[in-house]
């Protein structure tokens, strides 16, 4: 392919994530960012992009299921760069495993759910009629930021979920977003501290320093300890707010424009908070702290210091910049196995009892290994989350969906009272409107019983409600006490 050629590149449309890579030979770098489709509002599915001669970094910012033609400069002296800089990240896509939960990796999977698992965040697609050229989008902070939560709050992966190595400066501004938001949860668990103070005084306090004794002055050097917000680890976190208030080790980026500003007002408002806490010299503080191990009662402040030492360190959301790899950093998810993570995190919150790794019994095992069922809800109600546009009513159901819930109340032992078949849908504002909506329900006849089939349409989070950790917690007691309700546990 020539390297003015277009390429058409087509997000996968069950896969969100971010991804960034950087050449440091050319200076050139790119982001590619799929956020939940849910989100799209009234965004075109397809765009043309001119990747500008001139412009070395290329941020993109799209939904599942997005179309994008990216074209070239063609009197761009870098052009064979930017197309090698896209073929490393997309071919790294294609073979980096989307990740989902490690308790299915031993469970065999359907062709269908092989593709849906390991479908790319992005790759390669057709070429379509060429529609007005655009800018990419700026991407707005609560969308970023609701993106990373989303990652982040899902799933099983703990919080080191992201130490992936990679030289791409891009994440850094989400590392200050991380770091501000821990700093801002804890102010109200600032302690005072003893510090171990020398100077020459008028009086004796504390140790009397030998030394100063043989000089003919009237000042004596004293060692004592003060209690005061002078500690070590205020001094780290005032200085790292210091840092993202100079926007240290960010590049110039359009898309992350909104969030830098952000975080830069949010770092001011909270270092005035701690006015009194002098800032010390980056590399000083960081060798100090580095090792130090945390007391019970400063444990809060844990999370907050590591993210502060990797803001000295430029290290992106606890990216490697360390080992000089040029490598493409990739982090991508299943929608489908989110969507359903979110359904089971929302009932267990609410105190219903999810058995997520059931198998199923002996009456299939003749068409291979055993699958694992999904959600099964106090023992009793079999749910099933489907990551597709929802049904208008029950008679549009797919048959697929049918026969699986058909074959569950025939094979299960016990046999299910309900199945639940759980749609996400979106919508801008929650008044007036239920988080959870019955499509309809009918009954089947399993092998013991009569069985209820049910259909439910869910709001997927929006931004906002993933923005904090109280509003995260208030979407899923909606949710787990609705779906609940309507399905009869």
């Amino acid at each position: 392919m020539e390297p003015h050629y277009p390429r058409y590149l087509r997000a996968s449309s069950a896969t969100i994530g971010i991804s960034a890579h950087e050449c440091s030979e050319s200076g050139i770098g790119m982001s590619l960012i799929v956020l939940p489709k849910a989100w799209r509002h009234n965004h075109e599915r397809q765009r043309s992009i001119l990747w500008q001669s001139g412009s070395d970094q290329l941020d993109i910012q799209c939904y599942e299921g997005d179309d994008i033609e990216l074209s070239f400069d063609r009197e761009d002296p870098k052009i064979i760069y930017k197309g090698q800089l896209l073929d490393e990240l997309l071919d790294t896509m294609k073979h980096k495993r989307v990740v989902h939960d490690e308790s299915e990796q031993n469970v065999e999977n359907t062709d269908e759910e092989k593709g849906t698992n390991h479908a790319p965040l992005i790759e390669y697609g057709k070429q379509f009629s060429s529609v007005q050229e655009s800018k990419p989008r700026q991407m707005k902070t609560d969308e970023l930021h609701g993106l990373l939560n989303l990652l982040l709050f899902v799933g099983n992966e703990s919080e080191n979920d992201f130490l992936i190595e990679s030289t791409s400066p891009f994440f850094q501004p989400i590392l200050h977003r991380q770091f501000l938001k821990e700093v801002q949860s804890n102010l109200k668990n600032i302690r005072l501290g003893y510090v171990q103070k020398r100077e020459h005084l008028g009086m004796i306090r504390g140790r009397i320093i030998e030394t100063s004794l043989v000089s003919q002055s009237h000042r004596i050097e004293c060692e004592y300890d003060e209690f005061s917000q002078e500690t070590p680890l205020l001094m780290l976190i005032a200085t790292a707010l210091d840092l993202v208030v100079m926007q240290w080790g960010v590049k110039n980026s359009e898309i992350l424009h909104e969030i830098k500003n952000s975080n830069k007002n949010l770092a001011q408002i909270l270092r005035k908070g701690m006015a009194d806490v002098p800032s010390a010299s980056p590399l000083s503080i960081h060798q100090r702290m580095k090792n130090l191990i945390l007391p019970r009662h400063l444990q809060s402040w844990k999370l907050a210091s590591q993210y502060a030492l990797n803001i000295i360190e430029r290290k992106g959301v606890g990216l490697s910049f360390t080992t000089g790899l040029n490598e493409p950093m990739v982090y991508q998810k299943s929608s489908s196995h989110m969507w359903e993570k979110l359904i089971s995190d929302s009932l267990e919150f609410t105190g219903t009892s999810i058995n997520s790794g059931k198998l199923t019994p002996p009456a299939w095992t003749s068409v291979g290994k055993s699958r694992q069922l999904d959600l099964v809800a106090n023992d009793d109600v079999v749910l099933d989350g489907k990551y597709k546009n929802p049904p208008q009513k029950l008679s549009h159901i797919s048959m697929a969906d049918r026969d699986q819930m058909f074959a569950y109340s025939y094979l299960m032992d016990p046999q299910p009272s309900s199945m639940v078949l759980c749609y996400p849908y979106f919508s801008n504002t929650n008044t007036g409107m239920n988080t959870v909506e019955q499509i309809g329900y009918t009954t089947t006849r399993g092998s013991d019983q009569i069985c209820k089939l049910i259909a439910l349409k869910i709001r997927f989070p929006t931004p906002k409600e993933l923005s904090n950790t109280l509003q995260w917690n208030e979407w899923k007691s909606s949710v787990g006490t609705e779906i609940s309700d309507l399905s009869g546990l």
